[in-house]
């Protein structure tokens, strides 16, 4: 009898993370289709190039903001960390 129990909770355990598998992948192709899809879409038509963020001051043609750099002497090495 005892066997017989083993048995059905294995089958069961088995069946049941097959039907969780399934439908975690049908809910994310959902998601995707629903709410990823169609904003990248729209966010392409409505923008050529997603990461311009307009004209860079002064001519440069980066956004880094430069950095004067001090001389590397014993004292920096030892605030570095």
């Amino acid at each position: 009898m005892v066997a017989l129990f083993k048995s059905m909770w294995r089958w069961q355990h088995a069946f049941l993370h097959a039907v969780i598998g399934l439908q975690n992948w049908v809910l994310m192709a959902l998601v995707y289709v629903i709410a990823v899809a169609p904003t990248a879409v729209v966010l392409k038509i409505l923008q050529r190039d997603l990461m311009f963020r307009g004209e860079t001051e002064a001519g440069r043609d980066t956004y880094w903001i430069p950095r004067d750099e001090k001389t590397f002497d014993m004292e920096r090495a030892r605030r570095m960390f």
